[in-house]
């Protein structure tokens, strides 16, 4: 009966020795761990246009420019997530004013972007490739301000000529 016991006891702690040699070389032979996948979506893209580019009446055969700084100078406002970047283009800028009647006169452009409002402190824009640029790390915003230079003719006919200019702004994902 002694003999029972003792074999009994010895299997008893054999059998543990082996569930604990065991659970142990399964928790060494594999293991797992988990993270979290997160995205934040950037707010989407706005732009607002807070002044045409006038450049006031011309003279036929006399030049007139208009500098980015220039308080005729046009202004965009684009509107977007903070701090995130942006690529700016001006897609198929005219490269004449028309007056409707048939009559147009050149037109060239250039431009600067700021992330704060204060015009002739920003960035050169190459207004024929576009430009990267950030947008205002506490508000979000970025301002364009986009002059160029009208050429009238001599003679020039008499009359209103426009044209539009488009800016166009997409985030990069950076």
């Amino acid at each position: 009966m002694h003999r029972s016991i003792r074999t009994l006891a010895a299997a008893a702690v054999l059998g543990t020795l082996a569930v604990s040699f065991s659970t142990e070389a399964r928790a060494q032979g594999s293991a797992s761990q988990t993270i979290q996948a997160t995205a934040v979506v950037a707010e989407g893209l706005a732009i607002a246009n807070l002044r045409n580019l006038s450049f006031g009446t011309v003279f036929p055969g006399i030049d007139v420019t208009i500098a980015p700084t220039d308080p005729t100078s046009g202004h965009f406002r684009v509107l977007g997530g903070a701090g995130a970047e942006v690529q700016l283009t001006f897609p198929a800028l005219p490269s004449l004013l028309a007056d409707g009647g048939g009559n147009d006169m050149s037109v060239s452009f250039t431009a600067t972007e700021n992330p704060t409002d204060a015009a002739g402190t920003g960035t050169a824009c190459d207004t024929g490739t576009g430009c990267t640029a950030t947008l205002g790390g506490e508000t979000g915003q970025l301002h364009v301000y986009i002059g160029g230079t009208v050429s009238p003719g001599d003679p020039q006919a008499a009359g209103n000529y426009s044209a539009t200019v488009t800016l166009n702004a997409a985030y990069t994902g950076n």
